[in-house]
Order: C-alpha cells, then structure tokens, then sequence
C-alpha cells in the first residue's frame, strides 16, 4: 500500500506542467504568457528542441502566424533556430511595446557613465531610456546620478533638483569646467614641449641668459688661494 502511494507521488512531481498558450492580440499577455513559458520550459527541463515545438503547440492566432513565417525563413536561409533568439524576436514583435519598455528600465538601472563619455551625452542617453518608461523626475535623478562616479556622486549630492533641466544644466557645466581644465593641461604640456634650449631675458637695466649645460668655472682655494677649474651643471650663466 506505502509502495503504491510513494509510486504515486513520484509521478504526480515528474509529471510536465501544462504550458499556457497565446493568441498575440494583447501585448501584455503575450508578455505575460514568455515570462510563464519560460518558467515552464525550465522546470520541465526543456533542450532547445523542445522549447521551440512546444512554443509552436501553445500559439494561436496572430502569435501562430508570426511562428510559422519565422520558421520558414529560418529554414530558407538554412539557419539553426536558437530558442534564446527566437524568445527575443516574440517579445519584440508581438509584446513589442512592454519589451521595449523592459529593456528600457533595464538600461536605467544598470546606468553607468564611462570615463571618456560627456556628462550632457550620458544625460541625452539616459532621456532616450526614460521616454518608453513612465517614471517620476525624481526617480529619474537619482538613477542618473547612481551612474556616476563616486567623487561626482558626492559633488552633485550637494545641490538639490527640482528637475532634470537643473540636472542637464549641471551636466553642461561640467562638460564646460572639464573642456577648459583639459585645454589648460594640453597648453601647458605644448609649453613645456616647446621649451628653448636657451632664454634670454631682458630689460632696460638686466640681461639674464639661462642655459642647460656643464659649464667650466674657475675658482680660487680657499686655503692656499691656487686657481683651479671645475665643472657644474648651471642654469644662470651670465648676467650683465
């Protein structure tokens, strides 16, 4: 009897779970119906094959169609049908407008700016993710600011923004305080570069010329007062 009941129990766990199916006339269940298709598929431990043909089975309708016209240009351009891409190509077209508005809240969550990368370019990115999102201004700054690096993180925690045109405007800002410092640093890299051998510097009273060079100097002994020549590396060599 306790042979029975277990045998029974171990059928009723291995047994496959129903896949829901889809007809694509509303994108939010279409949607819905992936995310729970895939959850299937990976408890009922589904290869690539499987996944396809059953995903065939559970279509109707519009969703069919796309299904099969698929299919058959896979098979045209002799392609090997990849569950993963196939996935992807469903949720685009046939939950177009909720997928592109999860990959959109996606790329604001994992926003990152990269170091080469302008503050305003990041912030005109970071808008075109925001347009397919319906988020609150505020929601929106603080992800924006959460991209940045540590020490403008700190900087821009020190003003406040009512919204994102103060946000942009700081972003130009520092866009503007980056160019000059880097124009001040490349002009001084050029002047030390372009440095002459020699320098004359003159007035009406005073002629200095500088020079970088091992000099012969003569000098006298402090002690038995005999003349004697040495040399050293000078930078001010006469001055009359």
């Amino acid at each position: 009897m306790e042979k029975a009941v277990q045998t029974s129990t171990m059928k009723s766990v291995s047994a496959p779970i129903p896949t829901p199916s889809c007809d694509g006339e509303d994108p939010q269940e279409a949607y819905t119906f992936m995310h729970r298709f895939s959850q299937v598929g990976l408890a009922n431990h589904w290869s690539n094959e499987v996944y396809i043909v059953q995903l065939g089975v559970a279509l109707t309708g519009k969703a069919l169609t796309w299904y099969n016209a698929t299919l058959l240009r896979s098979e045209r351009l002799k392609l090997k049908v990849n569950w993963e891409v196939l996935k992807k190509d469903f949720l685009s077209k046939i939950a177009c407008k909720l997928y592109l508005e999860y990959k959109a809240r996606e790329a604001l969550n994992n926003l990152k700016k990269s170091s080469d990368e302008p503050f305003y370019e990041y912030f005109i990115n970071a808008s075109l993710h925001r347009e397919l999102v319906d988020i609150s201004d505020e929601s929106f700054i603080e992800l924006c600011l959460r991209g940045l690096d540590i020490s403008h993180q700190y900087l821009m925690s020190l003003k406040d923004f009512n919204c994102t045109t103060d946000l942009s405007l700081s972003f130009q800002k520092l866009d503007i305080i980056n160019q000059i410092s880097d124009s001040r640093s490349k002009n001084v890299q050029s002047a030390i570069l372009n440095l002459p051998k020699t320098e004359v510097v003159s007035n009406e009273n005073l002629s200095l010329t500088f020079t970088r060079k091992k000099v012969k100097t003569n000098k006298k002994c402090m002690f038995c007062k005999a003349n004697y020549t040495w040399l050293k590396t000078v930078i001010l060599r006469r001055m009359c």
